[in-house]
């Protein structure tokens, strides 16, 4: 229907769904009734036709009604009232309900599982050995061409802190 309205019928009264909310009427009743969760279901099985219902003390009222059909009805009147006085101005909505097909089946969901810490490893690219031995021999080359900087560097640095000394000794004589 129109704006995500719907309507279902069953045997004495009509379902209607309004967004997330479910309105349960039926015949000879003023107010929606509150249904539970199981009912919910049974009586959306029972307006498309599927699901086997019982009948829950039908049959009793029936056969009263043959016997004593103005007593009962006196009494009928009265229960109904009682429930209707309950009830008049308020409407009992009940929330969270949804549609169900027909061959709606309940499911677990799995439980998630718990996440492994994973330890970042360096990302190496592998090409062949061959081109491994030969990274391998240019820095080693490398390395060992940076260490001997290193010692001519501090060479140098011990012959200028030298010559500053020797300057100063000099200027302290003068």
């Amino acid at each position: 229907m129109e704006n995500g309205t719907s309507i279902e019928y069953f045997n004495n009264g009509y379902i209607m769904q309004v967004k997330d909310r479910i309105k349960v009427y039926e015949e000879g009743k003023k107010a929606a009734r509150t249904l539970t969760q199981a009912q919910q279901t049974k009586l959306l099985l029972e307006a498309r036709g599927g699901g086997q219902t019982k009948p829950n003390g039908t049959l009793k009222r029936h056969v009263k009604q043959n016997s004593d059909k103005e007593a009962d009805d006196e009494q009928e009147d009265y229960h109904m009232n009682v429930d209707d006085d309950d009830c008049d101005d308020q409407q009992i909505i009940v929330e969270q309900a949804t549609k169900l097909p027909a061959d709606w089946q309940p499911k677990q969901t799995p439980k998630p599982k718990p996440m492994k810490a994973v330890k970042k490893q360096p990302q190496i690219n592998y090409t062949s050995p061959q081109v491994d031995l030969e990274e391998l021999i240019r820095l080693r080359t490398e390395n060992s061409f940076i260490k001997q900087q290193h010692q001519e560097s501090i060479k140098q640095v011990e012959k200028y802190k030298a010559k500053n000394k020797r300057l100063q000794i000099k200027e302290t004589q003068r």
